[in-house]
């Protein structure tokens, strides 16, 4: 089966997905240039990928593999180019951001937010079950006498992660609160408790 590539790197990458994709750049011609595609989050080890030339475009073909490797998140991207007949020319052609979505076939890994609504969960659930001043999980003491300090970062947390999945579902064109956006833009968090992000569309 014959896979149409994209023209440029796609604001959505699922993981787990392979990217196909065939640029084009006029004056930086695939019979005069290498190429190499790179992605990294941030203080992140870049992945690059060599393209291939086809004609005088760029094809590049990031493996299932390699974007199964990548975490969720934001990533920024760019594509680089060196002048065969000189090496030592290297352009930065284009770049930009893109977003990796979890593969929902595959067990994922926790966010923060998701851990830490678990471990606080655990914790006041503990310290509800005993008359102890302090429990211990996973080599971490809770005490008694801050158990509403607790509660409070519970809410923070599960708002975050109320937040992600609201954004992860935003990234997947999903359905949301009975409405089906096309798009999503972050709204001001200044007013809301603990600064959680509530995205609408528009």
């Amino acid at each position: 089966m014959s896979l149409t590539p994209h023209t440029c790197v796609p604001r959505t990458i699922q993981a787990g997905d392979t990217l196909l994709l065939l640029l084009t750049y006029q004056c930086y011609p695939a019979t005069q240039w290498t190429g190499v595609l790179s992605f990294s989050q941030f203080n992140g080890t870049p992945v690059k990928t060599n393209a291939i030339a086809s004609g005088n475009d760029f094809s590049v073909t990031v493996p299932a593999s390699t974007t199964g490797s990548f975490a969720s998140g934001d990533y920024d991207w760019s594509f680089i180019v060196t002048n065969i007949p000189d090496i030592t020319v290297v352009m930065t052609v284009s770049g930009g951001k893109t977003r990796v979505i979890p593969n929902l076939s595959v067990a994922g890994t926790p966010t923060t937010a998701q851990q830490m609504v678990t471990l606080l969960t655990t914790a006041i659930k503990a310290l509800a079950a005993t008359q102890n001043k302090q429990v211990n999980i996973n080599g971490q003491e809770f005490q008694r006498q801050d158990l509403k300090q607790y509660q409070e970062q519970l809410v923070f947390w599960q708002a975050q992660v109320i937040s992600e999945k609201r954004s992860e579902d935003a990234a997947r064109g999903a359905q949301l609160d009975g409405m089906y956006p096309a798009r999503f833009k972050e709204s001001d968090s200044s007013n809301y408790p603990y600064g959680v992000r509530i995205y609408g569309p528009y």
